[in-house]
C-alpha cells in the first residue's frame, strides 16, 4: 500500500505544529504552515516530483517564517513584562472611586471585574477620579487625578 505524499506532508506539518506548541517560540511555525500547504499542493498535483516538492516547501517555509517574524511577532508580549503581576499591569490606569477614602486608610472598590482594596496617601472624595500608582498583591495604591 502506497502512502499519499499529501498525507506525508500533512503528518510533517502536524508534527512540526506540535513541536511548536511545546515551545519552539515561532521558529517552526512557518515550516508547519508550509508543510500543511504542501499537503494541499501535492493533493492537487499528485504527479509533482519529490525534488520540486522540497524546493517549494523550502521557499514556502522561508516566506511563512519571515511573515510571522515581520508582522505577527510584534503582537507578542514585551520582554521583561510579568504577565502574572496584575497590579503592575494596572499601574497608570484611572478609574472613578465609588466610596470616599481618607488618607492612609483602606476601602474596597470594584476595578474592572475584581474587588480590590485601595489605599491613598491623600483624602479622596466619593466619585473622584484616581490613578493607580502601585501596590501589592492585596492592596492597590492610588492618587487623585488633578
Amino acid at each position: 500500500m502506497e502512502v499519499s505524499p499529501a498525507l506525508i506532508w500533512l503528518g510533517i506539518g502536524v508534527v512540526l505544529g506540535i513541536i511548536e506548541v511545546l515551545g519552539a517560540s515561532g521558529f517552526l511555525l512557518g515550516a508547519a504552515v508550509a508543510a500543511i500547504g504542501m499537503a494541499a499542493v501535492t493533493w492537487l498535483f499528485p504527479s509533482l516530483g519529490i525534488v520540486p516538492q522540497i524546493v517549494v516547501f523550502a521557499i514556502a517555509a522561508t516566506v511563512a517564517t519571515y511573515v510571522y517574524f515581520r508582522f505577527f511577532r510584534s503582537t507578542d508580549p514585551q520582554s521583561g513584562v510579568d504577565l502574572h503581576d496584575k497590579v503592575g499591569a494596572m499601574v497608570g490606569q484611572q478609574f472613578v472611586l465609588k466610596d470616599p477614602l481618607s488618607a492612609n486608610n483602606e476601602t474596597k472598590t470594584l476595578i474592572g471585574d475584581t474587588l480590590w482594596t485601595v489605599r491613598s496617601n491623600a483624602d479622596v472624595e466619593e466619585g473622584a477620579r484616581v490613578r493607580i500608582v502601585g501596590g501589592t498583591v492585596r492592596v492597590i495604591e492610588v492618587e487623585p487625578v488633578a
